[in-house]
């Protein structure tokens, strides 16, 4: 599975104005929602900032990854889920666990 999947159906959900996009974190277990977004212009944008903040979050504690294993981030747009992606593929890729 890639790092990041796109759920936009034939509409696009981004235009030329920025809009508030929530990066909700899942487990089977839990959901914790993000209250505040983030203003973004683009669904590349969007994926830009949960990227990093995924990667330094797993560079300041490397000691997470196993608890990692399981969770998933939505990014939302007006209720529509437009991208899923697995937290321990992203902050611990494959080859890098490997490694380890």
């Amino acid at each position: 599975m890639s790092d990041v999947r796109s759920h936009l159906p034939g509409k696009p959900v981004f235009s030329e104005v920025e809009v508030r996009c929530y990066f909700h974190l899942f487990s089977a277990e839990e959901d914790i929602s993000d209250e505040h977004g983030a203003e973004v212009a683009s669904l590349d944008e969007a994926r830009s900032q949960a990227l990093r903040a995924i990667q330094e979050l797993a560079r300041e504690q490397p000691g997470l990854k196993s608890d990692w294993e399981g969770w998933g981030m939505r990014i939302v747009v007006d209720g529509q889920v437009v991208a899923t992606m697995r937290l321990s593929e992203i902050a611990f890729p494959p080859a890098e666990q490997t490694a380890q």
